[in-house]
């Protein structure tokens, strides 16, 4: 009999808390249905989510202690700033770089180029002698040179390209390959010149094949009674054109060829005819009475 007397008072307890519970959720419900939920306005935004939330994900350490709402002001100013002089020189530094890209940077490549022959200049030389003339080990005629008259007045000129023949090339270094000439200066026949040179010998001038010669830039002395040797050494320069440089290949009026010697003799036969309609005899203009 007590055991059948506690399972009914147990039922009873349990029913009593079931109607409690369910009392309670309807008396939430209605609470719920009561209270309308806030506006949009009033919650919150995703900038402010953003602003809260994104700064404690952020990898980079000045930038995540800038803009955390949670660090002191001081701080936050501090690696405000910092972000900032960074950035301002990274953005710096990037256009720079893309200014000089677009500027057209030039780089010098040096490479030896090792061949098995070389073109010989042309060798002017400025005096009327008579020679006694070699070339690579053989015998050489007058038909080898050429005269011509220059800036430095009458001159022979070896390996020219006006004289009919090609251009020679020679296939080793050393004096037995090069040209070797005995050279009679005929100082007896010198006379003053009151604003010219004033002592005896040679002028000697090395210089590309099929350009102009200019003997007064660029030559060098050969003195009488003695013996003179002279290595020389092939360098190539190729200039680059708009817009990497300001090189430009231009058409000459008196020349075929554009070069430096013969875009100086040019202008200076253009000055002289401006100026007294005259010419120097080693110029190309045509003067017109």
């Amino acid at each position: 009999m007590p055991l059948k007397k506690m399972t009914v008072e147990s039922m009873k307890t349990t029913s009593v808390k079931e109607q409690t519970n369910s009392s309670m959720v309807d008396q939430g419900m209605m609470d719920m249905k009561r209270t309308p939920y806030p506006p949009y306005n009033d919650r919150m935004s995703w900038f402010a989510v953003l602003y809260r939330f994104v700064p404690d994900g952020i990898g980079v350490a000045g930038i995540r202690y800038a803009f955390n709402p949670r660090e002191i002001k001081l701080r936050r100013l501090t690696w405000l700033l910092l972000v900032f002089i960074a950035f301002c020189m990274t953005g710096g530094q990037v256009i720079d770089r893309i200014l000089f890209f677009a500027s057209h940077p030039k780089d010098v490549d040096i490479s030896i180029d090792y061949k098995e022959e070389v073109p010989f200049p042309s060798v002017a030389i400025c005096n009327i002698n008579q020679f006694r003339m070699s070339w690579n080990g053989g015998e050489l005629t007058h038909a080898n040179f050429t005269r011509r008259v220059t800036d430095a007045g009458v001159c022979i000129v070896f390996n020219d390209i006006d004289n009919g023949f090609p251009q020679l090339m020679v296939k080793s270094s050393g004096l037995k390959y090069g040209l070797h000439l005995n050279l009679n200066a005929a100082q007896h026949e010198y006379y003053f010149q009151p604003f010219g040179k004033i002592g005896a010998g040679f002028e000697v001038l090395l210089y590309d094949y099929g350009t102009e010669p200019l003997v007064e830039k660029g030559a060098f002395g050969v003195a009488i009674g003695m013996e003179t040797r002279v290595g020389v050494e092939i360098t190539e320069y190729h200039n680059l054109k708009h817009p990497h440089g300001r090189c430009e290949n231009n058409t000459l009026k008196y020349f075929e060829t554009y070069g430096y010697s013969e875009c100086v003799l040019e202008c200076l036969s253009d000055f002289f005819l401006e100026r007294c309609n005259c010419n120097c005899l080693s110029m190309r203009s045509k003067i017109i009475f």
